[in-house]
């Protein structure tokens, strides 16, 4: 009698936990639903209370013009975590930015912008087609290619220079 006793208690015991214990797990966002601009761009408006990217741009010119790659998020309500890997032309990781934490807090952000750049600089050694990856908690959201061309005002002054004796 004490064995059924006791098998009973650990029956009811067990039956018992489930109901007492839950959980709930947030999902990690959805990069396609959090995800409303991707932007390459030379320049950003910090007139306003959220960042605004200059004009979309593919070609930037080698030493004169910095390439910045940025974002608009939308409706985010949990933490995030950011990172540009930009590629040069011989396919290398040039760059790798810092991770960028978005609300640590865990908050509802109705908007949420930012951006990593490339100064022109940087850039004089390599021309050709350059790839820039934008990773959401380390799965890749987008990839873009852009072209760093010689700057005409560059070449202009080489020529020039040729033809003086």
């Amino acid at each position: 009698m004490k064995n059924v006793t006791l098998v009973l208690c650990c029956l009811y015991l067990i039956a018992g936990l489930p109901g007492c214990i839950s959980f709930k797990v947030e999902p990690l966002p959805d990069p396609a639903r959090i995800l409303r601009e991707v932007t390459l761009c030379r320049e950003i408006d910090e007139s306003q209370v959220l960042l605004e990217p200059g004009e979309a741009v593919t070609e930037f010119r080698s030493g004169k013009d910095p390439v910045i790659c940025f974002l608009y998020l939308k409706d985010v309500a949990q933490e995030v975590v950011l990172k540009w890997k930009w590629y040069s032309p011989d396919k290398n990781l040039f760059k790798e930015s810092d991770e960028a934490v978005i609300n640590q807090e865990g908050i509802y952000l109705e908007a949420v912008t930012a951006y990593d750049r490339i100064e022109p600089e940087a850039l004089t050694e390599h021309q050709g087609q350059w790839s820039v990856s934008i990773f959401l908690n380390d799965v890749l959201l987008t990839r873009l290619s852009f072209k760093v061309i010689p700057d005409a005002w560059q070449n202009q002054r080489l020529h020039v220079g040729r033809d003086i004796p």
